[in-house]
């Protein structure tokens, strides 16, 4: 099993990675900066995450946008979403719900360890999360090509 951290403070991708191990979680955690690169890794559309965990700080307002984008496209709207908030006021809660995301947990840095413990007991080894999507992409023919689309797969 895959999970995407998106994280762009080094430390809790470290504290992470290494409660992932000492906790010996079944699943390998590709870590990501920003949220334009976890976009680029889920577009490429190989080997696609079980989970998505990211990082909302409060510092950017289209910080909501990577959910909704995320909503949006069809090979990756299933993939829960679990927002790891360092600002945990409603409206900021509120909002992560409204544009998708799948559950909304404080960080805790201190604390770190017990809140992916937390996530391996729900979403790892309880909950039942979708497979790979299978779809087709639409091509569109050249120009005079008489027909307006063909499937590829």
């Amino acid at each position: 099993m895959k999970i995407l951290l998106v994280d762009n403070d080094e430390s809790v991708v470290t504290l992470f990675e290494e409660a992932c191990k000492a906790l010996q979680l079944p699943c390998d955690v590709q870590a990501v900066r920003d949220k334009e690169q976890a976009m680029a890794e889920l577009t490429e559309g190989v080997d696609l995450p079980s989970l998505i965990v990211m990082d909302l700080d409060g510092r950017k307002p289209d910080e909501f946008n990577f959910i909704i984008t995320v909503r949006k496209h069809r090979a990756t709207r299933m993939i829960p979403v679990v927002v790891l908030g360092t600002h945990c006021d409603a409206a900021r809660v509120d909002k992560s719900y409204e544009c998708g995301a799948s559950a909304f947990i404080h960080k805790p840095i201190d604390n770190l360890v017990d809140v992916i413990g937390d996530i391996d007991r729900f979403w790892l080894r309880r909950a039942e999360l979708p497979g790979p999507v299978q779809f087709r992409t639409i091509v569109p023919f050249p120009i005079g090509g008489g027909r307006h689309a063909r499937s590829r797969s």
